[in-house]
């Protein structure tokens, strides 16, 4: 192992990081201003830095100064698809050894990553191979006439004509490396991934935990995975050390009741609770406390998230419960998917854990599947709803090593160095970091406590084959019933501005109390209790609550009566609760306010929609508060009036996007502060509450005295053009077999992989030239130009050391000499392509094989393209409240390389003047003669609109501003100098347009995968058939239902009218 310096006065700075990340209450924690202003490494978003590829130490080192100038605190070693150096292997200990070494230099922190993609658990194939014990487990049951499939064995003597048997899933799956998915209620096979996932660092590394390295993230482990092989229809989570540990905890024998989990008779309620209750505990006592306890005693905090944590049937049907496992975490975490913010239960489940057991920190994984296009504005949405429900610590996702192969589909949007707009990143993220900060001292103020129904869910579950998670249709209505009433009763809250936490029923038993008229669970008391619609209640949560309504507490319900104790029946429970007091969620927040008053209340508004404010409150230990409100709206922006609660007396707007601190207007009313407010869409506000007296005396009002629209604006594209050349014709010189035509590759890759093909291979990419200069600068971009031989036109052509071109892997060639008019080919010959295996083991280049990609041509030049008139945009922008995108469709027949064509503001988007697949700068110029700025004035210049990532405002050369987010607008006062004043307005692209997906049927996305990349019409497991339909495709007498054959791509450069604006604020 490598060893490195590390300095005392760095040990020390790094060690009271770790203090700050991992301290298990912050309430006593003094704010520092240094800290908010600056914030230190650990309060920056820390990204899944995706190892896919062949892992270079050098340029490990060059990626984390990259993190490091973008303002990031550090990075999840993160092994990813692609991976082709060995997991765990030695050249992996040598990138990891340089990720050391440069964060140290760079100020930076460590995180690491517990498995080989995921879910956590099977340790890149270790855990399955060791034992065939460890492969995971289910039980299932049929119909005793059924025939016995392979890995079935009967579990106790039929009932009713059934058979329960138990299930051990084979090996030989492709996503778990050619192995399985383990049995993560095994004791056995947890200290054997703990060995590999946990100690393997843990080993060469001791003297850096709890200082440079300072957490470990697990993803995604679950008690049963439903795909991939892993599990039979209608089966439910099982392990081989689960009748004896049932036995222990129950005191009777679970084998002769289990047919009650596959059937609905009498006293099946009771059984499944007791069931599950088991499997639960043995998950987490195994793998979460085991691990946790691990992890603390080594000075490091447990990460990560659970699969499927909403809504309640996913998580019954993946993980079962898993509120009380986030206990186990120094850092409890969430999954966030797609570009909305549709979905709160996730992250307030875990905010309600953190708070209870007076966590510091809590992490989100968020970005992921939200499609290429992704903006500055989107990630600030996205961002700004997450901490508000309670995180502080972003872990983006994902920022890929490398884009070549199958590695650029990964879950999009990749958010590192190859995008043009990286090095505008810090701009975005220092003002979240601000936020991270200011949001994780102190404690979360809440009086309120919805009890969570989980165990409903559970006792409901009647697992059936055939249906959709595993379970039968009256059971998933049941839990999707008792899911949209607590979200019913979350909404409600969260739209009134009432501050609340879950309570989990076994938490209650475990760790809650009564002290004088409140009710608690470990740190956290509460003053009002909601029960949402549930079906069963744990004898100790009715005890509890009994005695805390005695004791003077207010109990609603927005449900019916509970009738079941335990999984049974109970009269005495179902008239408590019947005697409740009923409120529709509506009138929820009403009631509560009248018994324990919220921290924030909108007295009025004059914009937009109330319910679209959220707010996040918490307590410091000077007697100030911190208060955060958002506008969650991506439509309307919201102007009001709220009061502020608590006896305070003054307000401080603690601006995150500048780290500065200003004194705000606000009115003290009796014990309240009544103050305006006003939040653009997506937009959000940092108040910190406190006593004196405020010296401003009135509210700040903008007043504009002139104003004009800017026009005669020039307009140009400052970087090369590219073309995406996607099909291909394909021949197998082997076996002499040939494509009829051009068609797309990655599914020649895919046919190829199916057919198993090794040997020479020839494609031949299509393109076509329409009047393009001879002698224009026109390069071939593509990945390992050295594994293939290169042909363009004829003219065979190499790589001679250009610099890379948007990813280190990717190179090019300049071809400009070899371009003619009309048709051109590029003919890449591989003598020995090999057929990628997913199923293989090792070597992990095997799994992969040969890929072939995407080429593209860079250079100076237009595309010519023509319009289909389609506009197609996913109607997940409109479910996630998403104004859709602006979209067009490019006949594939219709590209050309052509001469560089002007463009034009003033024609809008400019993938069609001549830039479809365009990755750069475009640059809007305009001048203004004789601008005088009054004294006291500002000079403020705002756009319309923003269609791409982010922009900048230069104002005679310098830098004024960035156009990230709404307000659309840029001071430029401090850069006006002399008698002409020059406004560049200059437009980031991302690589949406360049990567795609270009052929989705949808069109533009807002969840994407790496599926939406591929036609997903049957392939057969008829060899024969696959290429009949391939060449039917080649001859264009085929094309899959959920197929575009044209491009579709994202507008670019349409910013409506541009206004300068002279302003004073009174």
């Amino acid at each position: 192992m490598k060893k490195y310096s590390f300095s005392i006065l760095a040990a020390a700075a790094v060690s009271s990081v770790f203090a700050s990340i991992q301290k298990p209450d912050s309430k006593d924690e003094n704010f520092s201003l240094d800290s908010f202003r600056n914030p230190p490494a650990e309060f920056r978003p820390v990204p899944f830095w995706s190892w896919n590829e062949v892992m270079e130490p050098e340029e490990v080192k060059r990626q984390i100064r990259e993190m490091k100038n973008a303002g990031w605190g550090g990075a999840f070693v993160h092994s990813r698809v692609g991976l082709v150096t060995e997991y765990l292997g030695p050249e992996w200990f040598r990138a990891v050894d340089a990720t050391l070494e440069e964060c140290q230099k760079q100020g930076m922190l460590v995180w690491l990553y517990d498995e080989d993609k995921w879910p956590s658990g099977f340790s890149g194939g270790s855990v399955p191979l060791a034992s065939p014990d460890f492969r995971v487990k289910t039980l299932f049951c049929r119909n005793v006439s059924d025939p016995v499939p392979e890995g079935a064995e009967p579990l106790g003597v039929p009932a009713d004509g059934m058979q329960v048997y138990s299930y051990t899933a084979p090996m030989g799956e492709g996503w778990f490396n050619g192995t399985s998915y383990v049995d993560m209620m095994s004791k056995e096979a947890m200290e054997a991934f703990r060995k590999d996932a946990y100690d393997s660092y843990y080993n060469r590394y001791s003297k850096y935990y709890g200082s440079l390295i300072v957490a470990e993230f697990t993803d995604e482990p679950c008690e049963k995975y439903p795909y991939r092989n892993q599990s039979l229809g209608g089966s439910v989570a099982y392990s081989k050390d689960f009748v004896e540990t049932f036995k222990k905890r129950n005191s009777y024998d679970p084998v002769p009741h289990l047919y009650k989990l596959f059937s609905d008779v009498k006293g099946a309620e009771k059984f499944r609770l007791d069931y599950y209750r088991t499997i639960d505990a043995m998950f987490e006592d195994n793998f979460w406390k085991a691990i946790g306890q691990w992890c603390d005693e080594r000075g490091i905090a447990l990460t990560g998230h659970a699969m499927a944590e909403t809504p309640m049937v996913y998580t019954q049907a993946w993980s079962g419960r898993i509120m009380p496992r986030y206990r186990h975490q120094g850092i409890p975490g969430i999954d966030h998917l797609c570009r909305r913010i549709t979905e709160a239960a996730s992250a307030k489940q875990c905010a309600s854990v953190v708070n209870q057991y007076g966590k510091r920190r809590m992490l989100s994984e968020l970005y992921g599947c939200t499609g290429g296009s992704l903006s500055f504005e989107d990630r600030k949405w996205i961002a700004l709803e997450q901490i508000c429900l309670g995180v502080n610590l972003l872990n983006p996702h994902l920022s890929l090593y490398s884009m070549s192969g199958c590695r650029k589909r990964d879950y999009p949007q990749n958010i590192f160095y190859q995008q043009e707009w990286w090095p505008l990143n810090r701009y975005l993220d220092d003002g979240l970091s601000r936020l991270c900060y200011a949001l994780s001292v102190g404690k979360y103020d809440s009086d309120v406590l919805v009890l969570h129904p989980f165990e409903s869910v559970q006792a409901a579950w009647c697992a059936k084959e055939n249906e959709h998670m595993d379970v039968s249709k009256p059971s998933r209505k049941i839990g999707d019933e008792i899911s949209k009433s607590t979200d019913a009763v979350m909404y409600a809250l969260l739209n009134s501005q009432m501050s609340f936490d879950f309570g989990d029923e076994q938490l209650i038993e475990e760790d809650g109390f009564l002290k004088d008229d409140k009710i608690g669970i470990s740190n956290s008391t509460y003053r009002v209790v909601v029960l949402p619609q549930m079906l069963t209640m744990r004898p100790s949560t009715f005890k509890l609550l009994k005695d805390f309504q005695s004791a003077g507490g207010k109990i609603f319900r927005t449900g019916g009566a509970v009738k079941m104790l335990d999984g049974q029946e109970n009269r005495q429970l179902e008239e408590w609760t019947n005697n409740l007091e009923f409120v529709e969620p509506s009138k929820l927040a009403e009631k509560i306010d009248a018994v324990a008053a919220s921290s924030v209340k909108i007295k009025e508004s004059s914009a937009g929609d109330p319910s679209k404010v959220w707010i996040h409150a918490r307590n410091l230990p000077d007697g100030t508060r911190m208060v955060l409100l958002i506008n969650t709206s991506r439509q309307q922006k919201f102007e009001g009036k709220v009061l502020l609660r608590g006896g305070f007396t003054k307000a401080q707007k603690y601006d995150y996007n500048t780290g500065t601190i200003e004194d705000v207007y606000a009115e003290v009313a009796g014990n309240e502060l009544e103050m305006p407010v006003a939040l653009d869409v997506a937009d959000g506000l940092l108040l910190r509450l406190g006593s004196g007296i405020s010296p401003v005396k009135k509210p700040a009002v903008e007043k504009v005295f002139a104003q004009q629209e800017l026009k005669n604006w020039s307009a140009e594209a400052l970087d090369d053009n590219s073309l995406t050349l996607d099909y291909a014709v394909y021949s197998c010189d082997r076996v002499g077999e040939k494509g009829t035509g051009a068609i797309p590759v990655i599914e020649i890759q895919r046919y190829l992989n199916e057919w198993k093909y090794d040997g020479p291979l020839s494609l031949k990419y299509p393109f076509k030239v329409d009047g393009l200069e001879k002698g224009r600068r026109v390069l071939l971009v593509m990945e390992y130009p050295e594994r293939c031989k290169i042909k363009v036109n004829g003219k065979e052509v190499e790589y001679d050391g250009l610099p890379a071109w948007r990813d280190f892997r990717w190179m090019p060639i300049d071809i400009s000499k070899h371009i003619v008019q009309g048709d051109n080919a590029i003919e890449l010959y591989y003598q020995n392509f090999k057929h990628g295996d997913p199923t293989i083991v090792k070597p992990a280049f095997d799994r992969y094989g040969t890929e072939i990609e995407s080429i593209y041509l860079v250079g100076d030049f237009s595309v010519s393209a023509q319009a289909t008139g389609e506009h197609p945009v996913q109607g997940a922008f409109k479910t996630f409240g998403l104004n859709a995108p602006k979209v067009e469709v490019l006949r594939r027949d219709s590209l050309a390389l052509c001469p560089p064509r002007a463009i034009s503001k003033d024609k809008g988007d400019v993938s069609l003047q001549g830039l479809p697949f365009y990755t750069g700068k475009l640059k809007y110029s305009a001048s203004i003669r004789d601008l005088k700025v009054p004294h006291g004035a500002r000079a403020i210049v705002e756009i319309g609109s923003l269609d791409c990532p982010v922009a900048e405002v230069v104002v005679n050369g310098r830098r004024a501003g960035i156009l990230q987010s709404h307000p659309l607008r840029v001071d430029i006062t401090d850069c006006m100098a002399g008698d002409i004043t020059n406004i560049d307005i200059i437009l980031y692209a991302s690589l949406r347009n360049l990567l795609g997906p270009h052929h989705n049927k949808q069109g533009e996305l807002a969840a994407c995968g790496p599926t939406d990349f591929y036609s997903r019409f049957t392939h057969s497991p008829n060899l024969h058939e696959i290429k009949e339909k391939l060449d039917k495709w080649g001859r264009g007498e085929f094309l899959p239902k959920d197929w575009n054959d044209g491009y579709c791509v994202h507008s670019l450069g349409e910013i409506g009218d541009v206004r300068l604006k002279l302003v004073t604020r009174q």
